[in-house]
C-alpha cells in the first residue's frame, strides 16, 4: 500500500463551476479518510481527480511520494469502486473480476489463483459463474469490490459504494468492509454523505462542503470539536441545537433565559457580544420538576426510535431537541431542561467559526 496527497487541488469546468476549492490532505499509509459533505460539495470529483477520471486545473496529486498528474488511470495504481458497481453485463463474476489482470497479460494461472483468493476473501466462491443480472445489490458490490482487489493497488477509491443498498445490508456492509480493509492494511480513500458511515469506518474525516475542506479530523475530533455550524450540523444525529445568545455579566441570555457562561469561557478576553450556543440533544437533561439551574421548557413533539426518543422543545421563543428514554418521552405539558455546562460550543454569528477558548 501506499501514502496519498493532494495539494492545492483546484477543479474549475467550462460553466465556470468551481467544482473544488484549493483542497489538501494527506492519506498514510493503510490509513483509511472519508470524504464527507452533502451531494453535490465536490467530493467525488476530489476522487476523480485522484483516479485521473478527471484532469485538474491546477494542483498536485501523488501517490506513493510519486506525481500522477500527467499519468493515465491505468498507470497510477489506484482502483476505483463505482457507486453503480459498474460490472459487465455479458460477463460472469470471475471475469468481471479478473478483467484487469487479463488486460495485464497477467499468467493465467496468477489470474485463477488471486481471483479465487478474492473471492473466498469476499464469501462469493458459489457466485462466480453467474452474471450479474442474477445477483443481489449485495452481491454486485461484493464482485465489485473483488474486481479491484485482486489488481493488489496501492491505494483503494471507493464512491459511495453502499448507497443502493437497503438499511439492513448497508450495516452489515459497513462492518465487513472495516475489518476487510483493516485486514489487508489498506489505504482507503471513501467518499460518502452518510456520516453514520464516515464515523464508523474512518480512522479520519474530511467535511467538505462546495468544494472545501471544512475540516479534517478524527471521528471523535469532529464530533466533539467541529470547526464551524456547518460541521457541527453535518455530523452527529440528531443535529446540533443552535441557539442565538447574548453574553451580559458572565451568563449567555436568550429571551428570558439565562445560562452560566462555561468555566473555560469566563477569563477568555475578545469574545464577541453576540453569540451562536450550539448543544447536542444527547448532552441536555429533561426533568419533571423543576431543579435550580433548570430552564422551564414546553414538550411539543415525540419521534420514539426504539431504545431513545427525540423529545422536540420549545424555550420560549427558541425549538431544541433532546435525547430521552422512552419513559420520560410523553408529550404535552411542562419539562425542565438541563445544559451540559461543559459541553455547550459557541461560535461566532458573523463567521459561524466555533470560538476559540
Amino acid at each position: 500500500m501506499a501514502e496519498v496527497a493532494v495539494e492545492e487541488l483546484y477543479k474549475i469546468f467550462p460553466d465556470h463551476v468551481v467544482a473544488v476549492d484549493g483542497v489538501s490532505f494527506h492519506v498514510r499509509d493503510r490509513g483509511f479518510l472519508t470524504l464527507l459533505g452533502p451531494s453535490g460539495c465536490g467530493k467525488s470529483t476530489i476522487l476523480r481527480l485522484i483516479a485521473g477520471l478527471e484532469k485538474p486545473s491546477s494542483g498536485k496529486v501523488y501517490v506513493d511520494g510519486r506525481l500522477v498528474n500527467d499519468q493515465h488511470p491505468a498507470d497510477r495504481d489506484v482502483a476505483m469502486v463505482f457507486q453503480s458497481y459498474a460490472l459487465y453485463p455479458h460477463m460472469n463474476c470471475f471475469d468481471n473480476m479478473a478483467v484487469h489482470l487479463k488486460l495485464r497479460k497477467v499468467p493465467r494461472e496468477e489470474i485463477q489463483r488471486r481471483t479465487r483468493e478474492t473471492a473466498r476473501l469476499l464469501g462469493i466462491e458459489n457466485l462466480l459463474h453467474r452474471k450479474p443480472k442474477a445477483l443481489s445489490g449485495g452481491q454486485r458490490q461484493r464482485v465489485a469490490l473483488g474486481r479491484a482487489i485482486v489488481r493488489q493497488p496501492k491505494a483503494f477509491l471507493l464512491d459511495e459504494p453502499l448507497s443502493n443498498l437497503d438499511a439492513i445490508l448497508r450495516e452489515r456492509m459497513r462492518g465487513d468492509l472495516k475489518a476487510l480493509f483493516s485486514a489487508m492494511g489498506a489505504t482507503v480513500i471513501y467518499v460518502t454523505h452518510d456520516q453514520v458511515e464516515a464515523m464508523t469506518m474512518s480512522d479520519t474525516i474530511a467535511v467538505v462542503r462546495a468544494g472545501k475542506i471544512q475540516q479534517i479530523g478524527s471521528p471523535a475530533e469532529i464530533y466533539h470539536n467541529p470547526a464551524n455550524v456547518f460541521v457541527a450540523q453535518f455530523v452527529g444525529s440528531p443535529r446540533m441545537n443552535f441557539l442565538r445568545c447574548t453574553i451580559e455579566s458572565g451568563r449567555l441570555t436568550f429571551g428570558r433565559h439565562d445560562l452560566p457562561l462555561p468555566r473555560a469561557v469566563v477569563s477568555t478576553v475578545g469574545l464577541p457580544a453576540n453569540v451562536l450556543l450550539g448543544i447536542r440533544p444527547e448532552h441536555l437533561t429533561v426533568l419533571r420538576e423543576a431543579t435550580p439551574g433548570a430552564l422551564e421548557a414546553q414538550a411539543d413533539l415525540c419521534e420514539p426510535l426504539g431504545a431513545f426518543t427525540i423529545l422536540h422543545l420549545r424555550l420560549g421563543e427558541n425549538a431544541i431537541a433532546a435525547l430521552v428514554t422512552p419513559e420520560d418521552a410523553q408529550m404535552g405539558g411542562r419539562r425542565w431542561v438541563e445544559f451540559h455546562g461543559g459541553k455547550i460550543h459557541l461560535f461566532d454569528p458573523a463567521t459561524e467559526e466555533r470560538l476559540k477558548y
